[in-house]
């Protein structure tokens, strides 16, 4: 497997990306317009897009990559049934002179992803050429003509502007589940049996779903058909927009055909039922879209289309919402003014909670905070919003250049505090799924009378400019409850910690939370003050002996954008509830997945679930090692496991609570890391400590 040094290639690119923008050859121009705009790009080339306020930006193509990271198959290309295969590939690109890299994960949950936004820019990265080398090209045509392929939209507009879309099918839950593309690998340019790209998104239903007309059509017709001699029913659509633009939308597998062909469509005609026709071992659909004039049309994955009539349902139904205002570029050292007011609380008329994090260990709070960058580079800004019950998020990323600040800056880490990660700059969110924290939080769990006080949590301060931090002074603002939570500030100058204390003993069990606002000034730095959470929840039920934490659990907390699941069909190991994680990232990233129990007071067996598949294929490598993290009673131990040869993790002592953890790190382990169920099983009582 090809290993990149991602580090050196940022360093050389930040020093020239200025002058190869300016230099490349050709450029590439494209203007914004009321239809989303398709792209291919070769290395060298740039793209200067035009945006609706008339405001340029660049994209400069650098480099692109594929590569496996998980198959079944004896040889390259030699696909069979139940042959499955998960592949990445990425996009190395210049933004407006700064160095950025996008990474897409096949055929995965992450398949369905929200795209990304640079300085006002929708991008999505559809494909690369390089896929080619890995895989055949016998399930329609996918492959892009050039080095990279995108689709580009104004992030102001949708992808189409003269008509909204709407539903194509039945889905009221506005999400796909991988598992239920057609063997868990049908998505876009995903490798059919493990070796064929699949030039469309094909989506299990029942015989005889109804499919609409998302928009109006000015012609349709079955291109293939039963009647006809062929072996399928293949239907397409095509609309003429007003820019100039041509869709063509195609709906394949279907029972029949409920209007006239060759005639004009209007949106929402229940115009055929699905899924009956050469299906296979599933009944699906197979969708395909492409956008361009007739002469010069070109194939896009349709999760876009169903993005944004996922997107439009989610706003006709006033369904909770995060959502920022276009970022422009930014310079160094300059405030920047962020704007979430158009974010949306939801039909439960609750008030909304925004918490913001800007990609560089800052954070803010509010619908409007301002935040100013210390160094240049593409950072995401992340708003994470919350109505009470439920919570939402979105990210933009924003160009920033200039030189470094040499003032101080203020920013608060917690290394051993997952709420406090960066977020890679090439990371994208996966549509659809539960938000599953609020950043830059510290969660403790304590009972008033067994055990009210778990271990204190550690916040950094770090100097994110130059010169030095005066001394740190700390608030605590309470949002339920009082006396509950207490901090100490220790060190001084660039070696200054926040040790946050909870006490539990005065508060009344409960199904709930307490929450705090904790805010950090600095006088004279930049970006001062900075916040953090703090939450306790108090459960009203005492801890169980015996627990098994799997992946999917609330107490697994992989590091995003590290791990991914395959939901193949067919002969692949299922693992405990059918479903584990691998680590996708690359090698030597440092990722890792905890496992956070709450658990009685007690000396504990931990140990893998033998339904782990830590060698899910023939073809992964035999020696698997990796290094596990214990937090116990006593403190921290980190065991080396070959769980190929033992599933025992060790023998250790908890306290009660929550304080305790198993956790898997991929930071110098050899073969395939996978993570799925942990057991905690109690040996021995402990009495709750005093």
């Amino acid at each position: 497997m090809k290993v990149f040094s991602w580090g050196v290639w940022l360093v050389a690119m930040t020093a020239c990306a200025t002058a190869k923008a300016d230099l490349a050859e050709p450029v590439i121009e494209r203007k914004a317009k009321d239809t989303l705009t398709a792209v291919e790009i070769d290395q060298g080339e740039t793209l200067r897009f035009v945006l609706a306020d008339g405001s340029s930006r660049t994209l400069l193509l650098e480099d692109t990559w594929a590569e496996v990271v998980l198959t079944n198959l004896k040889r390259p290309k030699k696909g069979f049934g139940g042959g499955g295969t998960l592949y990445r590939f990425g996009c190395r690109v210049v933004i407006d002179g700064q160095p950025m890299e996008m990474v897409r994960y096949v055929p995965v949950q992450e398949s369905f992803y929200a795209p990304y936004v640079v300085d006002g820019m929708r991008i999505w990265p559809d494909g690369v050429r390089k896929i080619g080398g890995l895989f055949n090209e016998n399930h329609g045509e996918c492959v892009p003509r050039k080095a990279a392929r995108f689709a580009i939209q104004d992030a102001t507009l949708p992808i189409c502007c003269e008509q909204e879309l709407r539903p194509w099918y039945p889905n009221a839950a506005n999400f796909i589940d991988v598992h239920e593309s057609y063997n868990g690998d049908d998505v876009w340019l995903g490798p059919y049996q493990g070796a064929d790209l699949h030039g469309g998104l094909d989506i299990d239903m029942p015989i005889g779903t109804p499919l609409w007309a998302p928009i109006s059509l000015d012609e349709q017709f079955y291109f293939n058909s039963l009647v006809r001699g062929h072996n399928n029913n293949r239907w397409r659509g095509i609309r003429r927009w007003a820019s100039g633009d041509r869709w063509v939308i195609q709906a394949h597998h279907m029972t029949r055909l409920l209007v006239p062909e060759h005639t004009p469509l209007a949106q929402g005609t229940h115009y055929a039922e699905a899924a009956g026709t050469l299906t296979g071992s599933h009944a699906h659909s197979h969708f395909v879209f492409k956008v361009g004039e007739e002469d010069d049309e070109v194939l896009l994955d349709p999760w876009i289309l169903f993005w944004q009539i996922f997107e439009n349902n989610k706003r006709r139904a006033g369904a909770l919402r995060a959502a920022i205002a276009s970022l422009q570029p930014a310079e160094t050292g300059l405030p920047v003014k962020f704007d979430g007011s158009a974010s949306r609380a939801g039909v439960t008329g609750n008030l909304l909670s925004s918490t913001w994090t800007f990609g560089d260990g800052g954070c803010g709070r509010g619908p409007s905070p301002t935040h100013a960058f210390t160094t240049p580079g593409v950072f995401p800004v992340t708003l994470v919003v919350s109505d009470g019950t439920k919570r939402a998020t979105t990210t933009q990323h924003i160009v920033v250049s200039g030189q470094p600040v040499r003032s101080p800056s203020l920013t608060l880490a917690a290394p051993e505090e997952i709420e406090f990660g960066l977020r890679p700059v090439s990371a994208m969110d996966v549509y659809g799924t539960p938000v599953p924290f609020v950043p830059h939080t510290l969660r403790f769990v304590a009972h008033p009378s067994r055990q009210p006080t778990p271990a204190a949590k550690r916040i950094e301060a770090r100097n994110a400019g130059g010169g030095t931090l005066d001394e740190l002074q700390v608030e605590v603002e309470y949002c339920e409850g009082q006396g509950w939570l207490h901090v100490d500030r220790e060190g001084d100058g660039n070696d200054q910690t926040i040790l946050v204390h909870v006490n539990a003993k005065k508060l009344r069990p409960k199904h709930g939370i307490y929450r705090a606002v904790v805010t950090v000034r600095c006088p004279g730095a930049v970006n001062s003050p900075q916040v953090f959470f703090v939450e306790l929840t108090t459960p009203r039920y005492p801890p169980d002996a015996e627990v098994v934490v799997d992946n999917l659990d609330d107490a697994c907390y992989p590091s995003p954008w590290h791990w991914t699941a395959p939901r193949f069909h067919g002969p692949w190991p299922q693992g405990y509830r059918e479903t584990y994680l691998v680590a996708a990232g690359r090698p030597g990233e440092d990722a890792f997945v905890r496992f956070q129990p709450y658990l009685a007071a007690g000396r504990y067996e931990v140990f893998f679930d033998e339904r782990t598949p830590f060698r899910p294929t023939e073809q992964t490598p035999e020696d698997v090692r990796f290094a596990v993290r214990v937090r116990h009673r006593q403190g921290a131990k980190v065991v080396w496991v070959e769980p190929l040869k033992s599933r025992a993790i060790g023998t250790f002592e908890f306290h009660e609570g929550n304080d305790g953890y198993v956790q898997l790190e991929t930071k110098g382990s050899t073969g395939m890391v996978v993570a799925d169920a942990v057991h905690f099983k109690r040996l021995e009582v402990a009495e709750p400590a005093k």
